[in-house]
């Protein structure tokens, strides 16, 4: 930064003690420094996020069980968010840093097995890219492609949200039926999460549609 001339502010912040009960140490560094960013004054905030990032977030939301929108990565942009690295892979990085002799840090984090990101980066992505080197390219391509459908989806959720709400009566539950089963399950989403603030799983979905297709409400 003195060589460039670029200001810089360091945030130092004991994670460990700021942790909340039952929040990972991974998950408060995420939250803190989200807080971090959100107290700061800018149009946009530029993150290091890069293509291998986004496949690990891909198979951390795909392992855990998730809809349509946990696989489609890391977004490029997010509210005031920007990730310009988001389609470069950490191998194309490396030889950009390499061929232009620039220097780097790596966080000792990262070099260990302690959180789930580096279990698959070790242990999944590193075996993965032997078997299929173009994995991440690859993985980015389909990833896009799977932005889009989410997109038309909730698009269309978006719609039947409003078509079928009843203010104060709930959801007209015939038009839920009349739709598929992917667009009536995000208006189902989108209803619990208005009222509890919460997002059902795809069991419950089931469920509330099972309800909703029933002779007998009870």
């Amino acid at each position: 930064c003195n060589e460039l001339d670029v200001p810089i502010t360091v945030h130092k912040i004991d994670v460990k003690n700021a942790a909340q009960k039952g929040e990972s140490i991974e998950l408060a560094a995420r939250r803190i420094r989200y807080e971090v960013f959100d107290s700061i004054d800018a149009d946009f905030i530029a993150t290091a996020h890069n293509a291998n990032d986004s496949l690990e977030t891909f198979l951390i939301n795909f392992s855990r069980g998730t809809g349509l929108k946990g696989l489609t990565g890391i977004p490029a942009v997010r509210d005031r968010f920007i990730r310009p690295l988001i389609k470069c892979s950490r191998d194309e990085i490396l030889a950009y840093i390499t061929d232009n002799g620039l220097s780097y840090v790596t966080d000792s984090s990262n070099l260990t097995n302690e959180y789930t990101r580096n279990k698959f980066r070790h242990n999944v992505v590193e075996p993965l890219k032997k078997i299929a080197p173009e994995i991440v390219s690859v993985a980015t391509r389909n990833m896009e492609q799977l932005g889009l459908d989410n997109d038309f989806i909730e698009a269309s959720a978006n719609e039947l949200f409003t078509a079928a709400f009843n203010e104060g009566r709930g959801l007209k539950t015939e038009l839920l039926l009349a739709s598929h089963r992917a667009v009536a399950g995000r208006v189902l989403i989108k209803y619990a999460k208005m009222l509890t603030n919460r997002a059902p799983d795809s069991f419950h979905i089931n469920l509330m549609l099972d309800i909703c297709r029933s002779k007998n409400a009870s």
